[in-house]
């Protein structure tokens, strides 16, 4: 008979961004094969009043993926090139061999909700005494996705289960318990502002934003590498500090050169089609595409006219929706600036 290792996890989260209830559920499944490689994978999050629900099916050496939620389902493959596991490879690998102390150990897997391939490398400690759970073995956890970089720890007991895992980027911490402990806890006052804990207010105000090119920040993080958290984009760079766990993030405003005619080169076809999030090609995205009347055909005047509409649309402003898509907002008319970013790259494509 052919062994399958199977494994569902479902979250539910309530907390408060800038003074709003915002509350959201996860649900992952995933089925790999007896040695570790991911074969079927599925995702649903619903926030709010919006849901995304996402299924990937092994075919040879790539996954077939299909999201769908408002507007048509997007479609595309994920390859896999080397040995990859699914949404939960690390917790398959402890159990199926737990670590000793000292040792590391890498592992190729797919990331939930954001799917794609990452590398997760573990690198184990010495054994502790936890009154509650015996003996418990921190690992080192940094994850490797996208440019991306995510460090934490996890705390395995001799069986290989992961019993705590912290993420001290935001703060973050987990307990494994018992379901009815957990809905008990749930079910206690939020009183937790993700909003304010992810803002970080300036000493004094910016005079004239609106006409300012450039700031320099100076950023500290509690620990880890800054120049691996935050991204170097066109209009954002991120400069070493002789100071540990610091670097300066300059910020430019991004305006076209007058003799700027760009170099020709078409953007990838996924940066102008419509896809599961911003459903380019939905009646109601095409209904305020038909609004928007710019001053001429100059792509930055366009640009502009679009983001003023898109401001001028989305009535009723709130911190209540984690992500919508850009048909789910045509239709609403209300969110932050996720919600007025999806709803404007819609209208642009």
């Amino acid at each position: 008979d052919t062994v399958f290792l199977d494994a569902h996890s479902r979250s539910e989260m309530s907390l408060q961004r800038f003074g709003q209830a915002m509350s959201e559920r996860m649900e992952i499944a995933c089925r790999d094969s007896a040695d570790g490689e991911v074969l079927r994978v599925e995702a649903r999050v619903t926030s709010n009043n919006s849901q995304q629900h996402t299924v990937g099916k092994r075919l040879g050496n790539a996954l077939q993926m299909e999201t769908s939620g408002a507007g048509q389902p997007r479609r595309w493959t994920i390859p896999l090139t080397e040995p990859c596991g699914g949404y939960f490879a690390v917790e398959w690998s402890l159990r199926e061999k737990p670590m000793e102390a000292g040792e590391k150990r890498q592992l190729q897997l797919l990331m939930p909700i954001v799917n794609q391939v990452g590398t997760c490398t573990l690198t184990a400690q010495d054994w502790q005494e936890k009154a509650s759970d015996g003996p418990v073995l921190p690992i080192s956890q940094t994850m490797n996705v996208a440019g991306s970089q995510i460090t934490g720890t996890i705390w395995m007991t001799a069986e290989g289960e992961v019993v705590r895992s912290e993420i001290p980027g935001i703060r973050q911490v987990t307990y494994r318990t018992d379901e009815a402990t957990a809905r008990a806890v749930s079910q206690q006052p939020e009183t937790f502002d993700v909003g304010t804990f992810a803002t970080i207010p300036l000493k004094k105000p910016i005079p004239s934003p609106h006409q300012t090119t450039s700031l320099r920040f100076h950023n500290r993080v509690p620990d880890g590498d800054p120049l691996s958290t935050f991204a170097t984009t066109t209009g954002q760079t991120v400069i070493a500090s002789n100071e540990p766990h610091s670097a300066d993030i300059v910020v430019r405003a991004v305006r076209p050169l007058p003799d700027d005619n760009g170099d020709g080169a078409l953007p990838e076809p996924s940066a102008t089609t419509s896809s599961a999030l911003i459903q380019s090609d939905d009646p109601s995205v095409l209904r305020h595409a038909e609004q928007v009347r710019p001053p001429s055909n100059d792509p930055w005047e366009v640009a502009k006219a679009v983001e003023r509409y898109v401001y001028g649309a989305v009535t009723e402003k709130n911190f209540s929706t984690a992500l919508a898509s850009a048909a789910e907002v045509a239709q609403s008319l209300s969110g932050d600036c996720t919600e007025h970013a999806v709803l404007t790259a819609a209208i642009c494509r």
